[in-house]
């Protein structure tokens, strides 16, 4: 199984006052998509398409009338997660039908992804929905949950699907603005089936539909810290860096932990197993300035999300942008690399 994107990455941790070398299952991820920068990281199937409602606000919106998939190549499933998203449908559907599918799909195949698992929401313009979750094996689908259709609720919900450590089925939950709720767990997939499943994305069928607010961690109970670091002028590949995380002491400003975690490609990071507290968090990577964040409280229970935007410059690494800096960028101006 592939463990993700990070994977054979080691994390040095320092304590204060000592050094200790532990290896952290570092394929964690965290990663939130409003779609505020157009989607940045997905590539969008045939028939897919970033949609502006409003000013500022972006969603993916898919306004295909067949089977039109998404897949997140960069996101890797653990033994735990939660996928989640907001699902509006826009009442337009294809040829003369008046149901619409939006779906969570699973693949058990990152270079040419397939459907494994198909967490489906149908919705009717009757207003009610029907939630049913299926799995391919042995060339056959099997349900292992239909929810029946459910009235009241109009044309918005939020979808989140869920699978505790270890277990061998997953958990749905539905939402929606106005006091719509329904939770269900499917009966057995087999720990093994779900244990293969790398990545996620989304499917459309039969109308117009849109997903925004996209959440997706795992593993799911293990996520201390986590975001996007940009690295100002440097639009390529994130994941040849790791980034300095430093928690420090508010009172003092003495480091109390200290992490070296990688980055991904678009420049997310996943810090795992950070004690509880409030914490001065600094971040520092490569020839970037450092940058603090005071006051950021990590639970014991709940992750955290920050993002930081590190100022370019630093190329002898002293965290101050000055002359030698310029005679290094000088000395070297003009040359090509091997």
């Amino acid at each position: 199984m592939i463990r993700g994107a990070l994977l054979g990455r080691i994390v040095l941790v320092i304590l204060a006052g000592a050094f200790a070398v532990c290896c952290l299952p570092v394929y964690a991820m965290h990663y939130s998509d409003d779609f505020s920068s157009g989607g940045v990281g997905w590539t969008p199937g045939s028939g897919w398409s970033i949609y502006q409602p409003t000013a500022g606000q972006y969603v993916y919106r898919c306004d295909y009338t067949a089977d039109t998939y998404s897949w997140q190549n960069y996101w890797f499933l653990d033994d735990s997660w939660v996928y989640q998203s907001d699902i509006t449908f826009q009442n337009q559907y294809s040829g003369s039908g008046t149901t619409a599918n939006g779906s969570f799909a699973f693949s058990s195949s990152l270079t040419s992804p397939g459907v494994s698992v198909l967490v489906d929401v149908l919705y009717s313009s009757s207003q009610a929905i029907l939630v049913q979750v299926s799995y391919l094996s042995g060339g056959s689908w099997h349900t292992v949950l239909n929810s029946g259709w459910k009235s009241g609720i109009n044309k918005f919900c939020h979808l989140k699907v869920q699978r505790q450590p270890g277990k061998d089925y997953l958990t749905v939950i539905i939402t929606n603005n106005q006091s719509f709720s329904y939770t269900a767990d499917t009966s057995s997939i087999g720990k093994t089936f779900l244990d293969g499943l790398i990545i996620p994305g989304l499917r459309v069928y039969g109308g117009v539909i849109d997903f925004d607010n996209v959440d997706f961690v795992s593993p799911m109970d293990q996520v201390a810290l986590s975001g996007t670091v940009t690295l100002e002028n440097y639009s390529s590949d994130k994941s040849f860096f790791n980034v300095r995380i430093e928690l420090r002491d508010p009172a003092t400003g003495t480091a109390v932990q200290r992490y070296f975690v990688p980055l991904n490609y678009a420049g997310n990071y996943v810090l795992q197993n950070a004690p509880a507290g409030t914490y001065d968090v600094a971040f520092k990577a490569g020839c970037w300035l450092q940058k603090v964040v005071k006051g950021v409280t990590i639970s014991a229970s709940q992750g955290t999300t920050l993002n930081v935007s590190l100022p370019s410059g630093d190329l002898d690494g002293d965290n101050h942008v000055g002359t030698p800096d310029f005679s290094i960028l000088s000395g070297n101006f003009d040359k090509n690399g091997d």
